[in-house]
This record gives structure tokens, C-alpha cells and sequence, in this order.
């Protein structure tokens, strides 16, 4: 989703919760350069910088403020972060303080705390208010053969 809107190859993409780095692999193949990642693991940091495919990797709770400066990202990605267990919204006005104006977010969004943690009200907000706009919002599959059970949004910053 995010190459649909994401064209420049060298814009520097930030994986958030890189976990093992399948994501940045993807990136990679799609034929994206500049990509970091950040987790909060040191043991999956260590497994993403085995992929390769990463400038930089950077361990940081994406409850807090980030290490990060304003705008520093064309592009944002989260897959599978916004999950069951895992986090919720609370990141996301942060995430949007990291990407450039006109910069793209795209994520999944787990369907059973999209409402619950947040998320809608969260979205909802941040378009309200002018800092994002809605591209994309699609019901799909974290798993080949499972449930419809997540949201793939695409955002643009404004």
C-alpha cells in the first residue's frame, strides 16, 4: 500500500516495530533504500540488522517521545504493531510529529482495538484538525489464509 503513494526510492521510510525486519525486506525489494527501523527489543533489533537492510536501528518505547526529530521521515510503515497485546494509539500523534508534510503513514491496524484503544477517535481527530488525510482504508488479512481481521489505512501528512 504504501508504494502506491511512497514514489521516491531514496526517501528516507521509518519502520515502526521492525520487529525481525520482514517489513524492511519487503521495502527493500520494492526497491526502497533509506529505510530505519525501531523496536522496543534488543533481541529483535539484533535480528533485523542480521537482514541487512536497514541505514539504522533504533531501540526506543514508542509510548514515549521519540529520538527523533520533527519531519525527519518521507514515510512512515507499521505492520503488525497495532496489534492484540501490543500497543495502542497513543504513538500515533508522535508518529505523525516524525513524517514530512506530505509524507505518507501506512499501517495495519488490528479490527478488534481499532475502536476500543483508540484508533478511529484518534484518526478521526488528527483529520479534524488538518494535520492528515485519509487515503486509503481497507478491511485485510495479517495471515494468508486467516479472518479479515485487520485495517490497512494509508495517511498523507498535511
Amino acid at each position: 500500500a504504501l508504494a502506491r503513494y511512497q514514489s521516491g526510492v531514496d526517501d528516507a521510510i521509518l519502520d515502526v516495530g521492525c520487529g525481525t525486519g520482514l517489513t524492511g525486506c519487503c521495502l527493500r525489494e520494492l526497491g526502497f533504500q533509506t529505510i530505519d527501523g525501531i523496536d522496543f527489543s534488543p533481541a529483535m533489533l539484533e535480528k533485523a540488522a542480521e537482514k541487512r537492510v536497514y541505514r539504522k536501528l533504533i531501540e526506543a518505547d514508542l509510548n514515549l517521545r521519540l529520538p527523533l526529530n520533527d519531519a525527519a521521515y518521507a514515510a512512515i510503515i507499521s505492520t503488525g504493531t497495532f496489534t492484540l497485546g501490543h500497543v495502542g494509539a497513543e504513538p500515533i500523534e508522535e508518529l505523525v510529529r516524525v513524517l514530512a508534510p506530505g509524507g505518507h503513514f501506512a499501517c495495519t491496524v488490528h479490527r478488534g482495538i481499532w475502536d476500543d484503544k483508540g484508533f478511529a477517535r484518534t484518526f478521526s481527530a488528527l483529520e479534524r484538525a488538518g494535520a492528515i488525510h485519509t487515503l486509503e482504508q481497507r478491511t485485510g488479512q495479517f495471515f494468508e489464509n486467516g479472518e479479515p481481521e485487520a485495517l490497512y489505512c494509508v495517511f498523507r501528512r498535511l
